[in-house]
């Protein structure tokens, strides 16, 4: 008795932490979405704040880190920006990873570091994206 006493409170409480992460999920993509559509609308500063809200729920979440990386590169914060690409690579998962390395090129170009941005717009093209190939004829050429 003392046993099935045991398995009905472990019950309760896989039920109660599998229902609690269904309803953070819920409020997790909903601050999703409104950051993507803040961000979509040009509101970027709104966005970063939503994407932080996001990462402090989610912190392994890779495209929330490149999408504010997006951002904070559209309002010229390039170093954060850098921060975010670099996240959002480790973490990966990413919906569009060519694209990242492709912003992160731009974001380095930005600061000057022309090697590195290189590097980037090398690794976005290897990976399919073809504008890529445009900035490396533009800007990497000996």
């Amino acid at each position: 008795m003392k046993r099935l006493g045991v398995l009905i409170v472990q019950g309760l409480l896989l039920g109660y932490w599998s229902g609690s992460a269904l309803l953070q999920a819920q409020p997790e993509a909903q601050l999703l979405a409104e950051a993507r559509a803040a961000r979509q609308n040009g509101e970027f500063q709104q966005a970063i704040a939503l994407y932080s809200q996001v990462l402090n729920n989610n912190p392994r979440l890779g495209d929330a880190y490149a999408e504010r990386g997006f951002s904070q590169a559209r309002l010229k914060q390039y170093q954060d920006a850098l921060y975010d690409y670099a996240d959002a690579l480790q973490y990966g998962g990413l919906t569009h990873e060519d694209l990242v390395w492709y912003n992160q090129g731009w974001a380095f170009f930005n600061l000057g570091d022309k090697p590195r941005a290189c590097e980037s717009w090398q690794k976005a093209l290897t990976l399919g994206y073809q504008p890529a190939q445009e900035a490396l004829q533009k800007h990497c050429q000996p």
